[in-house]
């Protein structure tokens, strides 16, 4: 492959077509990230990575003080050390840091594999790339994910000087590349798959260097990266085991689960991946498609430049094919993480940062397709449906991101103007039930997901004076954390704990859009408002609900579907949900000291064409009771209960309805669901 092809006299119209390229493609990043860098914020992880400098003082302290949570990979602390003590609560700087890393990176990654791209296909890399739809928190989550950007700059900043080294031999720029390899390696282990481009980039530039002489390129590149693997695996199991004891590590090999996980990864995808962008269709505006003409615009400057120009590289096809194969088992290596680590490939949410290496690879295997056609009107129609998709999926997901941002803000006004107002004590714990994900989200876009998130954005606004916290969200059936409550300690999540000694909790209501704040006085207090709030406990296996507490079928529940098993609605504006056949089920957990009784707050549908209900009630398959119902609301259905119902954790309670009918049967309207009772709340004593 010619690494410094002669460049002919262009003709003016040539250097108008080159010259209008790059302003498009900075166009097209600018109109992507710009309302990111304005109007974003951060998520999960970035609210206690800012909140760890509040128990340390000076850069040094606070880069120990991550210690032994990082010993595995010990650069990693540094981006979060440095921008945290530099930026503070100055949020739009974490994103232009972070996005500058990111950017920076992909052009110089870009520029690392020029001579193995045409510049149609180069483009292409650098576009989808900038786009990383199903690996967002890379950029949204600018503080945490700066150690993955930054890994990412490590290794492109190393794979530009290893090309150098190669075209010009120089032996500095050789070490130092391999020194910014293991840099990478232990600032986040995600990037582990992109060696593999590393191992065969001379290779790619000339096939001669491998074949000509194997022994020498084995030698000068291929056992310095088993060097820097050895090293960072010495560090990972003997080093950083012998100094911190403790090291939290993410291998979880199993190998009876090696296809298990691949196929996983791979259904990304060709599942999810595909999937979503389908889906972004749904939610394209007219912001998406001034942009979107844009890049279309861009793809086709390039294309024409390209295919017009008899100027550019001319790549032969078993070059191409060469850089295909190496692209395609980078691709397929970015398995490995999910492979080693026994996690599960998720495109939303947090755990979405897993495949910010897959993503890369993604790229580049598009573009290394491309780069066969670059010159077909196929190519351009191709490049031009997948990048404009792209685009439009991660502008969804930003702008979703950015109203969360704008709920996380919401909330966090709302709840710190309520701790100004009351008599809080220093030194507070606060329990938000907060939403988890951002309502009617697109790709999970996260609001308040970690049990300490919403606890350290308190700590960092009072000055500590709320000392931390923990988020629930009984309003979402996906969101749930395993919460015990034991000899007067409360634990969320297996990592956040406090006790009842100064213990608030702040319920927000999504639709008052505010929240109350009250005092926990103890143990039982937080049962009896979980319990109301329909966190009844763990199914099955723990229950919450005590005698005189309130279950209340207004609110939306938890894991609603093994509660409210069948027969019923929607909830109703009026606090209930009504029961919508001639028998409906709910199964309920009994309170762990049993209960005499059990009380059901009810409406009724009669009504002048219907002046009677019957309701017929069942508990484990028994009938416990009768009653004939004659008004519409204010009725209550008493049931005993006996020592065989009190053996069972949850009951499963039967209603009966004979003479159910619809309001549509009756011309009430075009209600055709058979209305019996509107079940309200139920107590046991």
């Amino acid at each position: 492959m010619d690494l410094k092809p002669s460049m002919p006299m262009q003709p003016p119209w040539k250097k108008t077509l080159t010259l209008v390229t790059w302003p498009l493609l900075l166009l097209f990043i600018a109109g992507a990230y710009t309302p990111l860098l304005l109007k974003g914020g951060i998520i999960a992880d970035d609210w206690g990575d800012i909140a760890q400098n509040l128990i340390c003082s000076g850069f040094f302290e606070c880069y120990r003080s991550w210690f032994p949570l990082f010993s595995n990979r010990p650069l990693a602390p540094l981006p979060i050390t440095a921008t945290t003590l530099l930026f503070g609560l100055n949020i739009s700087r974490y994103l232009i840091f972070n996005t500058a890393i990111y950017l920076f990176a992909i052009f110089t990654t870009a520029s690392a594999i020029r001579q193995l791209l045409t510049p149609f296909a180069k483009i292409v890399f650098i576009v989808l790339a900038s786009t990383p739809i199903i690996a967002m928190p890379i950029v949204i989550s600018p503080i945490n994910q700066s150690t993955a950007t930054l890994a990412f700059l490590f290794w492109a900043l190393s794979l530009l000087l290893l090309k150098s080294y190669y075209i010009r031999k120089s032996l500095l720029t050789y070490v130092v590349s391999y020194l910014l390899l293991i840099s990478s390696l232990l600032t986040y282990e995600v990037m582990l798959p992109l060696l593999v481009l590393t191992a065969a980039l001379p290779f790619a530039l000339d096939a001669k260097t491998l074949i000509e002489k194997p022994f020498q390129y084995l030698l000068k590149y291929i056992a310095p990266i088993i060097l820097v693997l050895g090293g960072a695996v010495l560090w990972q199991k003997v080093l950083a085991v012998w100094i911190f004891s403790t090291v939290h590590s993410r291998l979880a090999f199993d190998p009876n689960n090696i296809v298990y996980f691949f196929l996983n990864w791979l259904s990304v995808f060709y599942g999810a991946l595909p999937e979503l962008l389908i889906k972004s269709l749904k939610r394209i505006d007219l912001y998406g498609y001034a942009i979107s003409i844009v890049l279309a615009l861009t793809f086709f400057v390039f294309w024409a430049r390209q295919t017009i120009s008899n100027i550019d590289i001319r790549l032969p096809l078993g070059d191409k094919l060469r850089t295909f194969l190496i692209f395609l088992l980078c691709f397929l290596a970015s398995s490995s993480i999910f492979i080693l680590s026994g996690a599960y490939a998720e495109i939303g949410g947090n755990d979405a940062r897993a495949l910010s290496s897959s993503w890369i690879c993604w790229a580049l295997l598009i573009a290394s397709i491309i780069n066969f056609f670059s010159k077909k009107i196929l190519a351009l129609v191709f490049a031009i449906l997948i990048g404009c998709l792209a685009y439009i999926s991660f502008g969804v997901q930003r702008d979703n991101y950015i109203r969360s941002w704008q709920l996380q803000t919401s909330i966090l006004e709302d709840i710190l103007g309520k701790i100004n107002s009351a008599d809080i004590l220093a030194e507070a714990t606060i329990i938000g039930n907060v939403p988890g994900y951002l309502p009617n989200n697109f790709n999970n876009e996260i609001v308040f997901t970690q049990p300490w998130d919403f606890g350290a954005a308190l700590s960092l606004y009072t000055n500590k004076k709320i000392a931390g916290g923990a988020v629930l969200d009984t309003r979402a059936s996906n969101f749930s954390k395993p919460l015990q409550l034991s000899d007067g300690i409360l634990t969320i999540d297996r990592w956040w704990k406090t006790d009842t000694a100064n213990l608030w909790f702040y319920d927000y209501d999504p639709n008052a859009k505010n929240g109350s704040l009250k005092r926990i006085p103890d143990i039982d207090s937080l049962k009896k408002l979980l319990v109301s709030l329909g966190y009844l406990g763990e199914f099955e296996s723990r229950s919450y609900v005590t005698t005189n507490s309130s279950i209340n079928f207004a609110n939306d529940w938890l894991d609603r579907s093994k509660y409210i098993i069948s027969g019923w609605g929607e909830r109703e504006t009026w606090g209930g949900i009504w029961s919508t056949q001639n028998r409906a089920t709910i199964k309920i957990p009994m309170p762990e000291n049993g209960a005499k009784s059990i009380t059901f707050s009810i409406n009724a549908f009669v009504n002048a064409a219907h002046p009677k209900q019957e309701v017929i009630v069942f508990i484990n398959g028994q009938q416990k009771g009768k009653v004939l119902l004659n008004k519409f609301d204010g009725n209550e259905l008493y049931i005993p209960l006996t020592s065989v119902d009190n053996a069972r954790l949850p009951i499963t309670i039967d209603f009966e309805f004979p003479d159910a009918v619809s309001p549509k049967s009756l011309n009430l309207g075009n209600d055709d669901r058979k209305l019996g009772i509107g079940l309200k709340s139920a107590t046991f004593q």
